[in-house]
């Protein structure tokens, strides 16, 4: 006696889609065009999805009963841990992650680690961490980006920043490369004399690619930044143009680029403009895609800083990055 499906009211077969987002979906799929899955959620009820966003395509079937056959589970083989896991703070990282709400691990992305702690002849701190969070559907992706860099060097201060970033994305129709979005980037920088920069955005980008692994991004629209200096204090909020460009993008077998840059011309002041860059490479540490080593380059620029401040801001980092999705 085989496996049967189970059937709709017009006879036809039940079908599950599960999204790598983790979203399931109950239908059936009708057709691949233009790389997008045609899926009936009900009868007169259609929607498009990348096949990019799809982990699988399942046939539901109904639990069978076989008394005299019983089925015996399959033996508990154990499985080595991984490893990366004798690297400090590997497991650590995975355990606390895990213990996580729903919610928090539907969103999180990837959390990102790193440090240098010298102490004797060289008294050196570096502390970096990042967390991204992202959740994409077939009809909006939105991101939030939250962390900093702490260091010092001897008594000296030589790095404290951080930063809360979000971004949402709708297309403007269904299986539409256009998008609109909506922006807000916020940020704290000692070192640049600044208590506060909030930007926000709105306009129209194009999604030139929006894979898991391969992405290109444009977007373009107004912004308004406020900005709140300390030592001299300086109150400056302006109106500005809003360009930005993400990019990932894999370069070698075991090696991917990620690249997120913006540009804020001010459009009341032609001297005014601010840049702010960060590109990193990931190497995979496993089989899994999960563990990498990021080398990352951060650069801020501002044509009109605080006084007494420099207009640029380098940091180069190595971290730790644990990856979910």
């Amino acid at each position: 006696m085989g496996v049967r499906a189970p059937a709709t009211a017009a006879g036809e077969l039940i079908e599950r889609l599960e999204l790598k987002s983790g979203t399931v979906l109950n239908g059936q799929s009708k057709a691949i065009e233009d790389g997008n899955l045609r899926w009936e959620l009900a009868p007169g009820e259609e929607m498009l999805i990348p096949v990019d966003w799809i982990e699988r395509v399942q046939i539901q079937p109904e639990p069978i009963v076989t008394p005299e056959v019983p089925v015996q589970p399959p033996a508990t083989v154990p499985i080595p841990e991984p490893w990366i896991y004798q690297l400090p703070l590997a497991k650590e990282i995975v355990d606390w992650y895990s213990q996580l709400g729903g919610a928090a691990v539907t969103w999180t992305r990837r959390i990102q680690v790193g440090g240098t702690f010298a102490d004797g002849n060289t008294q050196t701190d570096l502390l970096d961490v990042v967390t991204e969070l992202e959740r994409n559907t077939p009809i909006q992706s939105r991101q939030v980006d939250a962390g900093g860099q702490w260091a010092r060097n001897g008594s000296k201060q030589t790095a404290n920043r951080w930063f809360i970033n979000s971004n949402f994305d709708w297309p403007m129709e269904e299986g539409s490369q256009w998008i609109t979005f909506l922006t807000s980037k916020n940020e704290y920088n000692e070192l640049q004399n600044l208590d506060y920069r909030g930007t926000v955005s709105t306009g129209i980008g194009h999604r030139f690619l929006f894979e898991p692994k391969r992405r290109l991004i444009t977007r373009f629209g107004p912004a308004y930044t406020l900005e709140i200096f300390h030592s001299p204090y300086n109150l400056r909020n302006t109106p500005d143009i809003f360009g930005e460009l993400e990019v990932r993008w894999p370069i070698l077998a075991r090696t991917s680029l990620e690249q997120k840059m913006r540009v804020q011309p001010s459009m009341l002041n032609f001297e005014l403009v601010r840049v702010f860059s960060t590109t990193g490479l990931l190497m995979d540490l496993d089989e899994k895609e999960r563990w990498k080593l990021r080398l990352g380059f951060q650069y801020t620029y501002n044509s009109q800083p605080n006084n007494g401040r420099l207009p640029s801001d380098y940091l180069s980092t190595l971290s730790l990055v644990y990856i979910r999705k």
